[in-house]
Protein backbone atom coordinates (compact mmCIF):
# COMPACT_ATOMS: atom_id res chain seq x y z
CA UNK A 1 0.00 0.00 0.00
CA UNK A 2 1.29 3.47 -0.96
CA UNK A 3 1.41 5.96 1.56
CA UNK A 4 0.13 9.33 0.32
CA UNK A 5 3.69 11.70 0.76
CA UNK A 6 5.27 8.53 -0.78
CA UNK A 7 7.98 8.74 -3.19
CA UNK A 8 7.28 5.71 -4.79
CA UNK A 9 5.12 5.51 -7.97
CA UNK A 10 1.91 4.37 -7.90
CA UNK A 11 0.47 2.43 -11.33
CA UNK A 12 -3.00 1.83 -12.31
CA UNK A 13 -3.50 -1.96 -12.48
CA UNK A 14 -6.30 -1.94 -15.64
CA UNK A 15 -5.28 1.41 -17.27
CA UNK A 16 -7.10 1.15 -20.51
CA UNK A 17 -5.31 -0.06 -24.16
CA UNK A 18 -1.93 -0.96 -22.03
CA UNK A 19 -1.61 2.94 -20.93
CA UNK A 20 0.15 2.58 -17.64
CA UNK A 21 -0.53 5.78 -15.11
CA UNK A 22 2.20 6.32 -12.67
CA UNK A 23 1.26 8.91 -9.64
CA UNK A 24 3.60 10.14 -7.33
CA UNK A 25 2.10 12.33 -4.59
CA UNK A 26 3.92 15.56 -2.99
CA UNK A 27 6.90 15.23 -5.02
CA UNK A 28 9.98 17.62 -3.72
CA UNK A 29 11.23 19.52 -7.51
CA UNK A 30 13.61 22.32 -7.43
CA UNK A 31 12.26 23.48 -10.67
CA UNK A 32 11.54 22.67 -13.96
CA UNK A 33 13.76 20.83 -15.53
CA UNK A 34 14.66 18.88 -12.11
CA UNK A 35 10.44 18.01 -12.58
CA UNK A 36 10.62 16.82 -16.13
CA UNK A 37 13.89 14.45 -15.37
CA UNK A 38 11.86 13.14 -11.83
CA UNK A 39 9.04 12.36 -14.39
CA UNK A 40 11.34 11.01 -16.61
CA UNK A 41 13.34 8.75 -14.55
CA UNK A 42 9.25 7.73 -13.19
CA UNK A 43 8.54 6.41 -16.67
CA UNK A 44 12.06 4.65 -16.81
CA UNK A 45 11.89 3.07 -13.45
CA UNK A 46 8.53 1.33 -14.73
CA UNK A 47 10.20 -0.09 -18.27
CA UNK A 48 8.42 2.50 -20.03
CA UNK A 49 10.98 4.86 -21.84
CA UNK A 50 14.40 3.90 -22.34
CA UNK A 51 17.77 5.71 -20.72
CA UNK A 52 17.51 9.35 -22.92
CA UNK A 53 14.13 10.27 -23.14
CA UNK A 54 14.75 12.48 -20.38
CA UNK A 55 16.84 14.27 -22.81
CA UNK A 56 14.23 14.74 -25.49
CA UNK A 57 11.52 15.89 -23.20
CA UNK A 58 14.08 18.68 -21.70
CA UNK A 59 15.06 19.85 -25.51
CA UNK A 60 11.24 19.58 -26.55
CA UNK A 61 10.25 22.40 -23.87
CA UNK A 62 13.00 24.70 -25.80
CA UNK A 63 10.47 23.79 -28.78
CA UNK A 64 7.07 24.59 -27.60
CA UNK A 65 4.85 25.54 -24.79
CA UNK A 66 3.53 22.22 -22.66
CA UNK A 67 2.05 24.83 -20.35
CA UNK A 68 -1.69 23.06 -20.25
CA UNK A 69 -3.40 26.16 -17.84
CA UNK A 70 -5.10 25.51 -14.62
CA UNK A 71 -1.84 24.68 -12.65
CA UNK A 72 -1.00 21.58 -15.31
CA UNK A 73 1.58 21.22 -17.70
CA UNK A 74 2.31 18.37 -19.91
CA UNK A 75 5.86 17.75 -21.04
CA UNK A 76 6.11 15.10 -23.94
CA UNK A 77 9.27 13.83 -26.12
CA UNK A 78 10.05 14.62 -29.49
CA UNK A 79 8.75 13.01 -32.65
CA UNK A 80 12.69 11.62 -33.17
CA UNK A 81 12.59 10.38 -29.92
CA UNK A 82 9.73 8.22 -29.81
CA UNK A 83 11.93 5.01 -30.42
CA UNK A 84 12.74 5.32 -27.39
CA UNK A 85 9.25 5.07 -26.13
CA UNK A 86 8.96 1.11 -25.08
CA UNK A 87 5.26 1.63 -24.14
CA UNK A 88 2.45 4.18 -23.99
CA UNK A 89 2.10 5.52 -20.54
CA UNK A 90 2.06 8.69 -18.33
CA UNK A 91 3.61 9.70 -15.05
CA UNK A 92 1.89 12.45 -13.18
CA UNK A 93 3.97 14.37 -10.15
CA UNK A 94 2.13 16.13 -7.84
CA UNK A 95 3.18 19.76 -6.38
CA UNK A 96 1.70 20.70 -3.82
CA UNK A 97 3.36 23.73 -3.18
CA UNK A 98 3.40 25.23 -7.06
CA UNK A 99 6.38 25.30 -9.23
CA UNK A 100 6.96 28.12 -11.50
CA UNK A 101 6.92 26.18 -15.02
CA UNK A 102 7.47 29.88 -17.48
CA UNK A 103 7.09 33.21 -16.51
CA UNK A 104 3.13 33.70 -14.67
CA UNK A 105 2.91 29.81 -15.15
CA UNK A 106 2.30 27.99 -11.81
CA UNK A 107 2.12 24.21 -12.13
CA UNK A 108 0.52 21.68 -9.14
CA UNK A 109 0.48 18.86 -11.58
CA UNK A 110 3.35 17.45 -13.83
CA UNK A 111 1.35 15.13 -16.58
CA UNK A 112 4.62 13.57 -18.55
CA UNK A 113 3.38 11.61 -21.54
CA UNK A 114 5.32 9.13 -23.73
CA UNK A 115 3.99 7.42 -26.81
CA UNK A 116 4.25 5.80 -29.56
CA UNK A 117 3.17 6.78 -33.55
CA UNK A 118 0.27 9.33 -33.51
CA UNK A 119 -1.02 7.58 -30.42
CA UNK A 120 1.13 10.68 -29.25
CA UNK A 121 -1.34 13.13 -30.82
CA UNK A 122 -4.42 10.97 -29.25
CA UNK A 123 -3.17 10.49 -25.77
CA UNK A 124 -3.22 14.32 -25.13
CA UNK A 125 -5.82 15.33 -27.15
CA UNK A 126 -7.46 12.86 -24.34
CA UNK A 127 -5.46 14.08 -21.58
CA UNK A 128 -6.22 17.83 -22.40
CA UNK A 129 -10.08 17.10 -22.06
CA UNK A 130 -9.83 15.45 -19.42
CA UNK A 131 -7.76 17.31 -17.18
CA UNK A 132 -9.74 21.05 -17.86
CA UNK A 133 -12.86 20.06 -16.04
CA UNK A 134 -13.52 21.52 -12.31
CA UNK A 135 -12.41 18.12 -11.30
CA UNK A 136 -8.79 19.49 -11.95
CA UNK A 137 -8.24 21.31 -8.95
CA UNK A 138 -9.40 18.58 -6.26
CA UNK A 139 -5.71 16.70 -7.52
CA UNK A 140 -3.72 19.42 -6.45
CA UNK A 141 -3.66 17.85 -2.78
CA UNK A 142 -5.15 14.55 -2.85
CA UNK A 143 -3.57 12.03 -0.79
CA UNK A 144 -5.39 9.08 -2.74
CA UNK A 145 -3.89 7.60 -6.05
CA UNK A 146 -6.28 6.03 -7.07
CA UNK A 147 -8.06 9.42 -6.88
CA UNK A 148 -6.00 10.71 -9.62
CA UNK A 149 -5.73 7.85 -11.49
CA UNK A 150 -9.20 7.58 -12.11
CA UNK A 151 -9.82 10.92 -13.20
CA UNK A 152 -6.87 10.59 -16.13
CA UNK A 153 -9.05 7.89 -17.01
CA UNK A 154 -12.30 9.81 -16.96
CA UNK A 155 -13.90 6.84 -14.72
CA UNK A 156 -14.57 8.71 -11.55
CA UNK A 157 -15.47 12.40 -9.47
CA UNK A 158 -12.74 12.58 -7.42
CA UNK A 159 -14.34 14.85 -4.98
CA UNK A 160 -18.62 14.22 -3.58
CA UNK A 161 -20.74 17.12 -5.06
CA UNK A 162 -20.49 18.95 -1.90
CA UNK A 163 -16.78 19.77 -2.11
CA UNK A 164 -16.28 20.19 -5.20
CA UNK A 165 -14.31 23.42 -6.46
CA UNK A 166 -16.22 26.16 -7.66
CA UNK A 167 -15.33 27.75 -11.48
CA UNK A 168 -12.88 30.26 -11.09
CA UNK A 169 -11.07 32.86 -13.25
CA UNK A 170 -7.78 33.08 -14.05
CA UNK A 171 -4.95 35.28 -12.80
CA UNK A 172 -6.31 38.46 -15.69
CA UNK A 173 -9.98 38.92 -15.89
CA UNK A 174 -12.49 41.35 -17.29
CA UNK A 175 -16.14 41.10 -17.56
CA UNK A 176 -17.74 41.42 -20.65
CA UNK A 177 -21.59 41.48 -21.40
CA UNK A 178 -23.15 39.22 -24.53
CA UNK A 179 -24.58 42.26 -27.15
CA UNK A 180 -25.71 40.27 -29.74
CA UNK A 181 -29.70 39.84 -30.50
CA UNK A 182 -28.53 35.89 -31.65
CA UNK A 183 -26.48 35.42 -28.43
CA UNK A 184 -22.94 34.02 -28.88
CA UNK A 185 -23.94 31.50 -32.43
CA UNK A 186 -21.15 29.88 -34.40
CA UNK A 187 -20.16 32.75 -36.48
CA UNK A 188 -19.56 34.88 -33.35
CA UNK A 189 -17.79 32.17 -31.45
CA UNK A 190 -15.35 31.04 -34.44
CA UNK A 191 -13.77 34.63 -34.16
CA UNK A 192 -13.38 34.65 -30.39
CA UNK A 193 -11.47 31.17 -31.17
CA UNK A 194 -9.18 32.15 -33.26
CA UNK A 195 -8.31 35.67 -32.08
CA UNK A 196 -7.79 32.81 -28.59
CA UNK A 197 -5.71 30.83 -30.45
CA UNK A 198 -3.01 33.64 -31.19
CA UNK A 199 -1.94 34.03 -27.76
CA UNK A 200 0.76 31.50 -25.62
CA UNK A 201 -1.72 31.87 -22.10
CA UNK A 202 -4.66 29.59 -21.58
CA UNK A 203 -7.63 31.99 -22.45
CA UNK A 204 -11.32 31.01 -20.58
CA UNK A 205 -14.78 32.04 -20.68
CA UNK A 206 -16.85 31.79 -17.43
CA UNK A 207 -20.42 31.87 -17.10
CA UNK A 208 -22.11 31.46 -13.55
CA UNK A 209 -20.68 28.37 -12.46
CA UNK A 210 -20.13 27.12 -16.58
CA UNK A 211 -16.27 27.62 -17.80
CA UNK A 212 -15.42 27.52 -21.66
CA UNK A 213 -12.07 27.13 -23.72
CA UNK A 214 -11.51 30.12 -25.12
CA UNK A 215 -9.65 28.23 -28.20
CA UNK A 216 -12.75 26.21 -28.66
CA UNK A 217 -15.87 27.22 -30.97
CA UNK A 218 -17.42 24.07 -29.65
CA UNK A 219 -16.65 24.74 -25.88
CA UNK A 220 -18.17 28.79 -26.02
CA UNK A 221 -21.34 27.49 -27.76
CA UNK A 222 -22.04 24.42 -25.07
CA UNK A 223 -22.36 28.02 -22.69
CA UNK A 224 -25.79 28.57 -24.30
CA UNK A 225 -25.00 32.79 -23.69
CA UNK A 226 -27.77 35.18 -24.45
CA UNK A 227 -27.81 38.44 -25.21
CA UNK A 228 -27.61 39.95 -22.07
CA UNK A 229 -25.64 37.32 -20.38
CA UNK A 230 -22.59 38.09 -18.40
CA UNK A 231 -19.62 36.22 -18.96
CA UNK A 232 -16.11 36.69 -17.43
CA UNK A 233 -12.76 36.26 -19.77
CA UNK A 234 -9.68 35.61 -17.90
CA UNK A 235 -6.21 34.35 -18.72
CA UNK A 236 -2.55 33.08 -17.27
CA UNK A 237 0.40 33.25 -18.88
CA UNK A 238 3.04 35.28 -20.77
CA UNK A 239 0.68 36.99 -22.33
CA UNK A 240 -2.36 36.72 -20.53
CA UNK A 241 -3.38 40.83 -19.85
CA UNK A 242 -2.96 41.11 -23.44
CA UNK A 243 -5.06 38.01 -24.53
CA UNK A 244 -7.89 39.30 -22.29
CA UNK A 245 -7.77 42.39 -23.79
CA UNK A 246 -7.84 41.72 -27.34
CA UNK A 247 -10.63 38.69 -27.03
CA UNK A 248 -12.40 41.14 -25.54
CA UNK A 249 -12.23 44.23 -27.95
CA UNK A 250 -12.75 41.45 -31.35
CA UNK A 251 -16.13 40.70 -29.04
CA UNK A 252 -17.16 44.09 -28.89
CA UNK A 253 -16.10 45.07 -32.86
CA UNK A 254 -18.38 42.03 -34.00
CA UNK A 255 -21.60 44.14 -31.95
CA UNK A 256 -22.54 46.38 -34.74
CA UNK A 257 -22.60 43.73 -37.73
CA UNK A 258 -24.39 40.66 -34.95
CA UNK A 259 -27.18 44.16 -34.94
CA UNK A 260 -26.67 44.87 -38.61
CA UNK A 261 -27.90 41.12 -39.46
CA UNK A 262 -30.28 40.76 -36.84
CA UNK A 263 -32.04 43.68 -38.28
CA UNK A 264 -31.93 43.12 -41.48
CA UNK A 265 -33.02 39.12 -40.70
CA UNK A 266 -36.12 41.15 -39.09
CA UNK A 267 -37.46 43.86 -41.88
CA UNK A 268 -37.08 40.04 -44.36
CA UNK A 269 -39.29 38.56 -42.45
CA UNK A 270 -41.53 41.26 -42.21
CA UNK A 271 -41.57 42.25 -45.72
CA UNK A 272 -42.66 38.23 -45.92
CA UNK A 273 -46.37 36.83 -46.52
CA UNK A 274 -47.33 36.11 -43.29
CA UNK A 275 -48.82 32.75 -45.15
CA UNK A 276 -46.57 32.47 -48.30
CA UNK A 277 -48.38 31.25 -51.75
CA UNK A 278 -51.49 29.02 -51.13
CA UNK A 279 -53.25 27.18 -53.70
CA UNK A 280 -56.56 27.75 -55.00
CA UNK A 281 -57.76 24.94 -52.92
CA UNK A 282 -56.85 24.87 -49.51
CA UNK A 283 -54.49 22.09 -48.55
CA UNK A 284 -52.44 21.05 -45.46
CA UNK A 285 -49.32 23.03 -45.60
CA UNK A 286 -45.54 22.06 -45.02
CA UNK A 287 -43.72 24.61 -43.38
CA UNK A 288 -39.88 24.56 -44.73
CA UNK A 289 -36.77 26.88 -45.22
CA UNK A 290 -36.36 27.39 -48.58
CA UNK A 291 -32.58 26.92 -50.04
CA UNK A 292 -32.79 29.75 -52.81
CA UNK A 293 -35.24 32.54 -53.35
CA UNK A 294 -37.70 32.81 -56.10
CA UNK A 295 -41.19 31.24 -57.19
CA UNK A 296 -41.31 27.46 -58.63
CA UNK A 297 -43.80 24.97 -59.73
CA UNK A 298 -42.82 21.75 -60.08
CA UNK A 299 -43.26 18.32 -58.95
CA UNK A 300 -41.86 17.58 -55.63
CA UNK A 301 -39.15 14.59 -55.17
CA UNK A 302 -38.31 13.54 -51.82
CA UNK A 303 -34.79 12.69 -50.65
CA UNK A 304 -34.25 10.36 -48.31
CA UNK A 305 -31.17 9.39 -46.87
CA UNK A 306 -31.34 6.05 -44.66
CA UNK A 307 -29.46 5.82 -41.20
CA UNK A 308 -26.32 3.59 -41.85
CA UNK A 309 -24.91 1.22 -39.97
CA UNK A 310 -21.33 2.31 -38.67
CA UNK A 311 -18.98 -1.07 -38.43
CA UNK A 312 -17.03 -1.50 -34.84
CA UNK A 313 -14.11 -2.58 -36.42
CA UNK A 314 -11.05 -2.31 -33.94
CA UNK A 315 -8.14 -1.77 -34.83
CA UNK A 316 -4.10 -0.85 -32.86
CA UNK A 317 -4.76 2.67 -31.19
CA UNK A 318 -1.43 3.49 -33.28
CA UNK A 319 -3.49 3.02 -36.42
CA UNK A 320 -6.51 4.90 -35.61
CA UNK A 321 -4.82 7.73 -34.49
CA UNK A 322 -3.41 7.84 -37.71
CA UNK A 323 -6.13 7.32 -39.81
CA UNK A 324 -8.34 9.87 -37.83
CA UNK A 325 -5.79 12.67 -37.64
CA UNK A 326 -5.61 11.88 -42.14
CA UNK A 327 -9.30 12.13 -42.10
CA UNK A 328 -9.72 15.31 -40.34
CA UNK A 329 -6.58 16.69 -42.23
CA UNK A 330 -8.67 15.89 -45.54
CA UNK A 331 -11.92 17.25 -44.23
CA UNK A 332 -10.26 20.58 -43.71
CA UNK A 333 -8.97 20.55 -46.86
CA UNK A 334 -12.15 20.19 -48.24
CA UNK A 335 -14.20 22.93 -46.08
CA UNK A 336 -11.36 25.41 -46.83
CA UNK A 337 -11.90 25.01 -50.66
CA UNK A 338 -15.80 25.08 -50.33
CA UNK A 339 -15.12 28.44 -48.31
CA UNK A 340 -13.32 29.85 -51.13
CA UNK A 341 -15.28 28.92 -53.52
CA UNK A 342 -18.60 30.14 -51.78
CA UNK A 343 -16.81 33.58 -51.07
CA UNK A 344 -16.00 34.17 -54.55
CA UNK A 345 -19.45 33.05 -55.59
CA UNK A 346 -21.57 34.92 -52.79
CA UNK A 347 -19.22 36.48 -50.37
CA UNK A 348 -18.25 36.46 -46.80
CA UNK A 349 -21.27 36.42 -45.15
CA UNK A 350 -21.95 33.41 -46.63
CA UNK A 351 -18.83 31.09 -46.98
CA UNK A 352 -18.63 31.85 -42.88
CA UNK A 353 -20.37 28.79 -42.05
CA UNK A 354 -17.86 26.73 -43.66
CA UNK A 355 -14.98 28.55 -41.70
CA UNK A 356 -17.26 27.69 -38.26
CA UNK A 357 -18.06 24.08 -39.66
CA UNK A 358 -14.15 23.53 -39.32
CA UNK A 359 -13.82 24.34 -36.05
CA UNK A 360 -15.33 21.39 -34.85
CA UNK A 361 -12.37 19.64 -36.15
CA UNK A 362 -10.12 20.88 -34.01
CA UNK A 363 -12.28 20.24 -31.03
CA UNK A 364 -10.96 18.74 -27.90
CA UNK A 365 -13.78 17.95 -26.17
CA UNK A 366 -15.25 16.25 -29.73
CA UNK A 367 -11.49 14.47 -30.60
CA UNK A 368 -11.26 13.51 -26.93
CA UNK A 369 -14.28 11.68 -26.56
CA UNK A 370 -13.62 9.79 -29.76
CA UNK A 371 -10.11 8.66 -28.38
CA UNK A 372 -11.85 7.49 -25.44
CA UNK A 373 -13.50 5.44 -27.16
CA UNK A 374 -11.09 4.09 -29.27
CA UNK A 375 -8.91 3.33 -26.20
CA UNK A 376 -11.97 1.45 -25.18
CA UNK A 377 -11.72 -0.96 -27.77
CA UNK A 378 -13.54 0.36 -30.42
CA UNK A 379 -13.18 1.08 -34.22
CA UNK A 380 -11.86 4.47 -35.47
CA UNK A 381 -14.91 5.37 -37.79
CA UNK A 382 -17.73 3.84 -34.96
CA UNK A 383 -16.24 5.78 -32.41
CA UNK A 384 -16.30 8.77 -34.02
CA UNK A 385 -19.58 8.54 -35.19
CA UNK A 386 -21.00 7.93 -31.44
CA UNK A 387 -18.35 11.13 -30.43
CA UNK A 388 -20.47 13.34 -33.33
CA UNK A 389 -23.92 12.13 -31.94
CA UNK A 390 -23.28 12.63 -28.01
CA UNK A 391 -22.00 16.56 -29.26
CA UNK A 392 -24.89 16.40 -31.56
CA UNK A 393 -27.18 15.61 -28.78
CA UNK A 394 -25.89 17.96 -26.48
CA UNK A 395 -26.41 21.10 -28.55
CA UNK A 396 -30.23 19.81 -29.53
CA UNK A 397 -30.61 19.96 -25.71
CA UNK A 398 -29.65 23.47 -25.35
CA UNK A 399 -32.18 25.92 -24.44
CA UNK A 400 -31.75 28.13 -27.39
CA UNK A 401 -32.74 27.14 -31.10
CA UNK A 402 -30.05 28.82 -32.60
CA UNK A 403 -27.14 26.44 -30.66
CA UNK A 404 -29.42 23.75 -31.26
CA UNK A 405 -29.49 24.03 -35.00
CA UNK A 406 -25.97 23.63 -34.98
CA UNK A 407 -26.25 20.56 -34.32
CA UNK A 408 -26.95 19.76 -38.18
CA UNK A 409 -23.64 21.63 -38.44
CA UNK A 410 -21.68 19.10 -36.28
CA UNK A 411 -23.14 16.19 -37.94
CA UNK A 412 -22.50 17.49 -41.36
CA UNK A 413 -18.84 17.72 -40.28
CA UNK A 414 -18.92 14.43 -38.66
CA UNK A 415 -20.15 12.94 -42.12
CA UNK A 416 -17.70 14.43 -44.01
CA UNK A 417 -14.73 13.03 -41.76
CA UNK A 418 -16.66 9.93 -41.74
CA UNK A 419 -16.76 9.05 -45.28
CA UNK A 420 -12.93 9.40 -45.36
CA UNK A 421 -12.83 6.90 -42.62
CA UNK A 422 -14.91 4.80 -44.31
CA UNK A 423 -15.32 5.60 -48.03
CA UNK A 424 -18.46 2.77 -48.32
CA UNK A 425 -20.67 5.25 -46.28
CA UNK A 426 -20.71 8.09 -48.72
CA UNK A 427 -23.80 8.84 -49.36
CA UNK A 428 -25.29 8.49 -52.53
CA UNK A 429 -26.31 11.57 -54.71
CA UNK A 430 -30.47 12.45 -55.08
CA UNK A 431 -30.61 9.67 -58.32
CA UNK A 432 -33.75 8.98 -60.21
CA UNK A 433 -35.10 12.85 -60.15
CA UNK A 434 -38.17 13.75 -62.71
CA UNK A 435 -37.76 14.51 -66.34
CA UNK A 436 -37.77 18.27 -66.83
CA UNK A 437 -36.42 19.35 -63.03
CA UNK A 438 -38.32 18.79 -59.87
CA UNK A 439 -38.85 20.39 -56.28
CA UNK A 440 -36.37 18.32 -54.29
CA UNK A 441 -37.28 18.48 -50.56
CA UNK A 442 -35.61 16.51 -47.88
CA UNK A 443 -34.78 16.88 -44.12
CA UNK A 444 -30.97 18.45 -44.31
CA UNK A 445 -29.67 19.64 -47.51
CA UNK A 446 -25.97 19.87 -46.92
Amino acid sequence: MINAHSSLPAVAPTAPAGLQIAVRLDARVRDKADAIAQAALLLQDRGCVAPGYATGMQAREAQAETFLGHGVAIPHGRAEDRALVLRDAVAVLQVREGLDWNAGQNVHLVVAVAARSDAHITLLRRLAGLLQTPRLQALFTTGDVQQVIDVLQGQADPAPPAARTAAVDLAEAREWTIAYPNGLHARPATRWAESARGFASHIQVRHGGEVADARQMASLLQLGLREGDKVTVSAEGPDASAAVQRLCAVAQALVAQERADADAAARKAAESPATGWLPPLARPAFVGLGASPGLAVARIHQWRVEAAEIPDLPEPLSVCGARLHAALAETQGQLRALHDDTRRRLGEGDAAIFSAQAEWLGDTGLLTRACQFMVQGHGVAWAWDQAVEEGAARLQALDNPALAARAADLRDVGRRVLVQLQPSLAAAGPDGLPEGGCILVAADLS
